[in-house]
């Protein structure tokens, strides 16, 4: 009954966000993954020396790093990060992350109240793509 809540995230599915801001997303809990109503749980690998293109959400980010080393601006302030740090990025807050070693950035994110997966694939591919 509760096996879909037990994931080995290493064997996901995701999808990538291409260059300048490449890297890869893994949507593992969420009201359209898995049935997860309460919150939205996703793993984000940042390659070696990548980035995320500088954004905001509508609501607050619980971001925390299980492996590599980066920083994390937020508005005009830059932190640096490695394993085992977690951060509160709160609503409204423009903020980026980047890899600084030679080896990815990999990091969670929770998102309470959820997004649907699918909404959030949706409006990161179009706010990087930089074809439009």
């Amino acid at each position: 009954m509760y096996a879909k809540y037990v994931v080995n995230v290493e064997k996901e599915d995701g999808y990538r966000v291409s260059s300048p801001f490449d890297r890869t997303i893994k949507h593992i809990f969420a009201p359209d993954v898995r049935g997860v109503q309460e919150l939205t749980f996703s793993q984000v690998t940042i390659p070696a020396e990548g980035k995320t293109d500088a954004h905001t959400h509508d609501r607050g980010e619980l971001i925390f790093v299980t492996s590599g080393w980066g920083q994390v601006s937020m508005e005009d302030e830059v932190y640096e990060l490695e394993s085992d740090f977690a951060m509160w990025i709160p609503k409204g807050v423009k903020h980026a992350l980047k890899s600084t070693r030679s080896e990815a950035l990999k990091i969670v994110t929770v998102f309470v109240p959820a997004y649907e997966a699918a909404d959030m694939e949706s409006i990161i591919l179009k706010r990087t793509d930089l074809t439009s």
